[in-house]
């Protein structure tokens, strides 16, 4: 008997410590789970683009198949990003996107598409950060611009030259020719036939180049 009551109130003092260090470390253990069921419900998606950019997704035939399994054939599809973006929208358990941006090969439409496409996440109360590898010029930094944060891979250059037109006129060698072209245009601004027409930039061109240009 005597035994049993000694287990017994070593049982009760282990008890005691047991919820002593409880009230002690409860708080640091909650806190802990929070913590760890917050960075379960905070994701980041991470998209990985190939150089060549394509407005619409394209048809799956065996022919793309087969070249899609050339490196420089791929192609990201802008239409299959913007559906990403619209579900990040909706979920509210993804922090935001993790944009992995190479050299782009296309042009300035598709680049104001894919920045486009960036701006809406991020008024969807979404973080962009956009990581580029290889540095970039002035397509890369456009787009990155639009993200939260820009990341760029060690010893990358850049190339922010800035945009700039050298428009080519016939002119001269259409009079070599003995060729003479008859236009029409309704208004001062209409200057597409003009390299046919002249061998500089008029006035009005050369205003609307400017501005396109300083976009």
């Amino acid at each position: 008997m005597r035994g049993f009551g000694y287990g017994s109130r070593v049982r009760a003092v282990l008890r005691f410590l047991g919820n002593v260090l409880r009230l002690l470390f409860g708080p640091i253990w909650l806190f802990g789970r929070y913590l760890a069921r917050r960075a379960r419900r905070t994701r980041w998606v991470v998209v990985r683009l190939h150089a060549r950019l394509a407005e619409f997704r394209p048809r799956s035939t065996l022919l793309r198949r087969l070249l899609e399994r050339a490196p420089d054939m791929r192609a990201s599809s802008l239409e299959e990003l913007r559906e990403l973006v619209d579900a990040m929208s909706q979920d509210a358990n993804i922090r935001g996107l993790v944009l992995h941006l190479p050299g782009i090969d296309a042009g300035w439409a598709t680049c104001e598409s894919l920045r486009d496409v960036l701006l809406a996440l991020r008024r969807a109360g979404k973080e962009v950060v956009c990581y580029l590898p290889e540095g970039g010029g002035n397509r890369e930094l456009y787009v990155a611009l639009a993200a939260d944060r820009i990341f760029a891979g060690p010893y990358t250059a850049f190339g922010p030259l800035g945009l700039a037109a050298r428009p080519l006129y016939l002119r001269p060698l259409l009079d070599r020719l003995g060729i003479e072209l008859q236009v029409q245009a309704c208004g001062e601004y209409k200057s597409a036939a003009e390299p046919a027409l002249r061998d500089t930039l008029s006035e009005p061109a050369r205003e609307q180049l400017e501005a396109l240009l300083a976009l």
